[in-house]
């Protein structure tokens, strides 16, 4: 059963700046009130970035390398945002989007390190709500 006010997952709307993530939307209820997960106990999806401000940036960090016209190229094969580079061999962005390799080295670490970022800035927030839930049951 899912959840009406649920996040979509890997959402591209042309007004969102960031992907959602979630692997556990889905939760299960039964008879027994154990086995029931409520939204609020649900991790929360991760926020990726969209690429094209980093590829702003990373233009002006190496303005020779003009990131910002291989955007529409990007966007048109699925990547809006950080995360979306994962598991994409170098060669699809020589290859296919006409990057140099230099370039495609530079824009993917960058764009690793920005997902990552992000990832860790939801698990802090996941902790301190645990943190906040776990003090104000002690009170």
């Amino acid at each position: 059963m899912t959840t009406s006010n649920e996040s979509r997952v890997g959402t591209s709307d042309a007004d969102s700046d960031v992907e959602t993530s979630d692997e556990n939307s889905d939760f299960k209820t039964s008879s027994n009130d154990s086995d029931v997960q409520v939204a609020s106990d649900l991790p929360r999806p991760i926020r990726y970035p969209q690429v094209r401000p980093h590829l702003k940036a990373l233009s002006l960090a190496a303005p020779d390398s003009r990131y910002e016209i291989y955007e529409a190229s990007l966007y048109r094969h699925g990547i809006r945002y950080v995360n979306n580079v994962r598991g994409i061999p170098n060669s699809f962005f020589t290859e296919t989007i006409g990057m140099t390799e230099g370039s495609v080295n530079y824009m993917l670490d960058h764009f690793k390190r920005v997902a990552l970022e992000a990832e860790k800035k939801q698990q802090s927030k996941s902790l301190k709500r645990k943190l906040a839930a776990l003090e104000s049951d002690l009170d």
